[in-house]
């Protein structure tokens, strides 16, 4: 074999890996439960790098990625239709829908008052709503947009 070839090279680590996938995924295992705090820190790092580098993108290429998301919304409109219609029925998530209805009609009532500052950032920002527990629906974290978005790709 030589090693010089990258192509050479990438179907030997591919079928390494398909002989040995029982051992790495075990080792993977040990590995993260030994060092979930590092993991998990490294994972939060490395997607505040991406996430940064992806904005940056998006600001250069405002109109390319516009036009990208609306060509897509287009070609799939009825996907998109579909896929809002069975999140909104799917029984698994009722009592999601439940909460968020009732801590709506709360703060329509005057009962739930959002306060002026983001809970996570401590920003003056317009507020969402976030249940940490959807069996509490009057129990909810008033969160910006950015805090509720990194609350949800990381506890979620």
């Amino acid at each position: 074999m030589d090693w010089n070839d990258k192509e050479q090279v990438i179907e030997y680590k591919k079928r390494w890996y398909q002989k040995n996938k029982k051992r790495v995924k075990a080792k993977s295992k040990t590995f993260y439960k030994e060092n979930t705090e590092h993991v998990n820190n490294r994972n939060i790092k490395n997607y505040w790098t991406r996430h940064e580098e992806k904005i940056d993108y998006n600001r250069k290429n405002a109109d390319k990625c516009r036009k990208r998301s609306r060509k897509y919304r287009e070609s799939n409109r009825e996907l998109l239709r579909k896929r809002a219609i069975n999140r909104r029925n799917d029984p698994s998530q009722k009592h999601k829908w439940n909460a968020r209805e009732a801590a709506q009609k709360a703060k329509n009532k005057g009962i739930l008052v959002s306060p002026s500052k983001c809970e996570g950032c401590k920003e003056k920002k317009p507020l969402s709503m976030h249940h940490d527990d959807y069996s509490k629906p009057l129990d909810v974290r008033w969160l910006c947009k950015k805090c509720h978005g990194i609350v949800h790709r990381l506890y979620d």
